[in-house]
């Protein structure tokens, strides 16, 4: 069985824990526009996605359809300059869609 891969950038909205090491989270992406992502095993201190993911942060993620919702299975910080007060308003937007969200 073959799973397509959805790799775009990302803005985390907000999480909540699931299970015992799991965590979902509300990406709001470029390409697919708002997206709840599971993410399994993020909450173990051994995970290597787990830094990347704070809240309200610029990331690069990997995911692929499950049965039920999405699995993330790729996460990396954008590497981008931070231009903050630029990008001061579509912050503060996010935030309180966020906010709502969570």
């Amino acid at each position: 069985m073959s799973y397509q891969i959805h790799i775009t950038d990302a803005f985390v909205l907000g999480s909540y824990p699931r299970a015992e090491g799991d965590r979902l989270f509300s990406l709001y992406t470029e390409r697919y526009g708002l997206v709840p992502v599971l993410a399994k095993g993020i909450r173990y201190e051994k995970s290597k996605m787990r830094g990347c993911l704070d809240r309200y942060a610029r990331v690069r993620v990997g995911f692929v359809a499950g049965k039920e919702l999405y699995r993330l299975t790729y996460a990396e910080a954008h590497s981008g300059p931070v231009r903050l007060q630029s990008e001061l308003f579509r912050f503060r937007g996010a935030r309180a869609v966020g906010d709502m969200i969570f």
